[in-house]
């Protein structure tokens, strides 16, 4: 597991990660998945982040820019990955996600 000061970086980034994607959506619930919240995290393992809103962009491109927006906040090197989705999508995520924790 990583040091406590760096999971202190990584809360701190879900709260800019949030306000990003609100400000872009106008709405969204967000999650967290996979090992990180499971408790298999290791080193090497990314942190998965699910964002759903009814407004997210059809278009792959435009969903990208919304990535880019977050990195830029951010910086591109992170332990997240992340997944926008829209409602329908979600329930999709919703049959393979064994645990879903909502920040």
């Amino acid at each position: 597991m990583k040091k406590n000061n760096d999971i202190d970086k990584w809360l701190k980034s879900l709260k800019d990660i949030k306000k990003i994607c609100l400000k872009e959506l106008k709405d969204a619930d967000f999650y967290l998945f996979g090992s990180f919240i499971e408790g298999k995290y290791l080193p090497s393992s990314d942190i998965d982040v699910l964002i759903v809103s009814k407004n997210m962009p059809k278009k792959i491109s435009e969903r990208s820019k919304i990535k880019a927006m977050i990195w830029k906040k951010i910086g591109i090197f992170n332990p997240f990955e992340f997944h926008l989705v829209n409602y329908d999508e979600f329930e999709w995520y919703k049959k393979f996600v064994k645990k879903l924790k909502a920040f």
